[in-house]
């Protein structure tokens, strides 16, 4: 194995030793459980139940087995030991700042700042709604006012009381002693929940507006439970349930905000139940741990494989001594080194077994340290008859995609990052980078990170994405070549089915956005979405492949934009040839050819005559307008070349068609092209509504021998 962790340590539960004090409040602990004394007070004129010890009562273990409502999923983290349900279309709950949690105690260990957002605490939270669940130990002391200057000035809220009471009633955020304040101006609780808006008043000294102030309001949920975990046994759930961001003028009543929140009551009620009922819905329990059984051999097994797999066995129950006792490589490796590679080791599974030769084997490893994500490697071992020996390790950073003879894959070797693509199980590299940053961060360009291999559909390229500090790059490699074709930054990227054309979009973010459909095999640029787009740095560009039309869609919308506009290019063409004007031509198959003598010129003989020949649309069937897309070709001499070109009262700009020199221009609402080849003499047009669809059929235009 690489220098990797992951032990497998029992971990002890602290036992719960409760001392409890009520005065003026009676107690009877009857059959192991709390018979508690209540008290009513008035909140915002309605009555409120509380709880007066720290166990509120939605707090306690539910030993019913509860069922999700309708279009509601369950939740259950055993490590934690917390059950819930809560709607799909929250999307689903996330552990942060760890996905993977396996051992509690040191979830946020390397966390020292006390200002950092997982100081002593760590969260559940929703892809599509903002719930979040906090869970913190005895030593989270409170949330912190957002700012760096406000952090002398201490805990925005009153957490110790919190922990003290399990009253979320008295829970409160109010925050006066820096110049921005905190201030709760409604609350109202029914002992279970708490509805609070908050009041942020700032004071901008620096805008130009009479008015300096600015008041933002919170609106939020909270519930607190406490847990049974022994480490991080106290959770704050809280909602938002609406923001206002700096309003110029104060407000005064909570129908006031719910109104700027563009709420009506029934909505804010229908939501807040909503919350309610998922409060209700957790459960908490006695945190569960993993167990692994006892080590099998399995019979028939070559014993060789057998020492193999105990050796992995041993590491994840914790066995490390006998491991360490198992290698050839002891007078080379100290079993200090040893022990620090898995000290953290969770779980080790060997398996895919291939012997190489007498004393070597080839296999994969799922592997997992405490609290970090599942790795897979790969690990070549030689053996004698009671020792072995780790001869390389790679981990396997994305999963192997196939084709034909040729597979692809990222690994991790030492300190490079590889992408591979093997043929025959001969691997080659196709790219590398360093898999991690120095201290002083100095070589950002050198760090890449492989993911997504994947084949062109009939495999003759390999797509993949390689990550940088703040960049992606969308990959095409050429097998049989060996070169990159392509290498730009594409959200989204693809092959058409037949592999005639590849396609790739991105949105506007830290470059300009893109939409470009490239030919195969040259990979020219075809066609580009954004071709004249106003402003390139504020696209949103979405793109897809649809089977139907055979076409690829650009979706294009910018933030003044209400309506997204639909750009397609049709990958099913048919090609024109003209062997007699020595040009061919791409069309849409659907489209026709219309040949139209221009009447102006009637008077010369016909083989004298210019040619119109018309590329239109089953939209547009308008014989001699110029709503088509229209080429218009002068052999007698009746058209000057070189082109003679109004660019005095008309926009001009230069161009090329097929590495020939030719002048763009705009009149009245039709845009223009003009060349001259062999003494011909050319003039492609349409209208402006045609643009797009014209530069796509324009970029398919060669020259021929005649």
């Amino acid at each position: 194995m690489p220098n990797k962790k992951e032990p497998l340590s029992i971990i002890t539960i602290k036992t719960l030793l409760a001392v409890i004090i009520f005065t003026g409040v009676g107690t009877i602990i009857v059959g192991g459980g709390w018979l508690i004394g209540k008290r009513e007070v008035v909140m915002n004129d309605k009555p409120v139940e509380l709880i007066t010890n720290k166990t509120n009562k939605a707090n306690s273990i539910k030993t019913a087995e509860a069922k999700c409502p309708e279009n509601w999923k369950e939740y259950k983290h055993d490590v934690i030991g917390i059950k819930f349900c809560y709607p799909e279309q929250w999307g689903e709950p996330v552990t942060k700042p760890k996905k993977e949690i396996t051992r509690i105690e040191d979830v946020v260990s390397e966390f020292k700042d006390k200002h950092n957002l997982y100081y002593n605490s760590f969260f559940i939270e929703f892809e599509n709604e903002d719930v979040s669940l906090r869970f913190f130990n005895e030593r989270y002391g409170g949330e912190y006012y957002p700012n760096v200057y406000a952090y002398t000035y201490g805990y925005i809220d009153n957490i110790p009381l919190l922990k003290t009471t399990g009253d979320i009633c008295e829970y409160k955020i109010d925050f006066k002693k820096y110049k921005d304040k905190l201030n709760e101006i409604y609350s109202n609780c029914d002992g279970n929940t708490k509805t609070a808006v908050i009041e942020n008043y700032q004071y901008f000294d620096f805008i130009g507006d009479v008015n300096k102030s600015r008041y933002s309001y919170d609106l939020k949920g909270f519930a607190y439970k406490k847990l049974f975990n022994g480490y991080f046994d106290n959770l704050l759930i809280s909602t938002r349930f609406g923001y206002i961001s700096q309003n110029k003028e104060q407000l005064a009543t909570f129908e006031e905000i719910l109104s700027s929140l563009g709420k009506s009551k029934d909505q804010f009620k229908k939501e807040k139940d909503e919350f309610a009922n998922f409060v209700k819905s957790v459960e908490l329990y006695q945190p569960t741990f993993k167990t692994f059984p006892e080590f099998e051999t399995v019979q028939g097994e070559d014993s060789q494989v057998t020492m193999i797999r105990r050796y992995y066995w041993l590491l994840t129950n914790g066995k490390l001594n006998e491991a360490y006792k198992m290698r050839s490589d002891k007078e080379k490796l100290s079993y200090e080194t040893f022990q620090d590679w898995y000290k953290d080791i969770y779980y080790a599974k060997p398996y895919d077994f291939k012997k190489v030769n007498s004393d070597k084997y080839e296999f994969y490893v799922e592997y997992q340290d405490h609290n970090k994500p599942k790795t897979k490697f790969r690990v070549t071992m030689s053996t004698s008859e009671s020792e072995l020996k780790t001869l390389s390790s790679d981990e396997i950073l994305t999963e192997e995609v196939s084709f034909g003879e040729y597979s692809a894959y990222a690994i991790k070797r030492g300190d490079k990052n590889y992408m591979i693509l093997s043929k025959n199980g001969e691997e080659n590299i196709i790219d590398e980078g360093y898999a991690s940053y120095d201290l002083k961060y100095s070589s950002l360009g050198n760090v890449k990170f492989f993911r997504e291999p994947k084949f062109s559909p009939r495999g003759n390229y390999l797509i993949y994405t390689m990550l940088g500090w703040e960049w992606s790059v969308k990959y095409v490699y050429d097998i049989k070549k060996k070169e990159v074709k392509i290498s730009k930054s594409y959200d989204k990227s693809n092959f058409t089915p037949d592999e005639k054309f590849f396609y790739g979009c991105s949105s506007a973010g830290m470059g300009r956005a893109n939409g470009e459909v490239y030919s195969i095999p040259d990979f020219n640029v075809e066609f580009d979405a954004l071709n004249g787009s106003r402003d390139y740095n504020r696209f949103e560009v979405d793109c897809k492949y649809d089977e139907n039309s055979k076409n690829i869609m650009f979706i294009l919308s910018d933030d003044k934009d209400e309506e997204k506009e639909t750009i397609s290019f049709s990958t099913d063409w048919k090609t024109y040839r003209n062997e007699e004007y020595g040009f061919e031509i791409e069309y849409p198959e659907n489209w026709q050819i219309r040949k139209i003598f221009p009447g102006r010129t009637a008077h010369l003989e016909q083989e004298k005559r210019p040619k119109l020949f018309s590329f239109v649309s089953p939209e547009i069937d308008l014989l001699g307008k110029e709503d088509g897309i229209n080429i218009y070709i002068d052999p007698s001499g009746f058209s000057a070349c070189p082109p003679i070109v109004d660019c005095i009262n008309f926009k001009c700009s230069d161009t090329e068609v097929d590495n020939i020199k030719a002048i763009v221009r705009t009149k009245e609402g039709i845009k223009e092209i003009f060349l001259c080849k062999s003494n011909n003499y050319f003039r492609f047009f349409t209208t402006l509504q045609q643009e797009k669809v014209f530069d796509q059929i324009l970029s398919t235009f060669k020259f021929i021998e005649k």
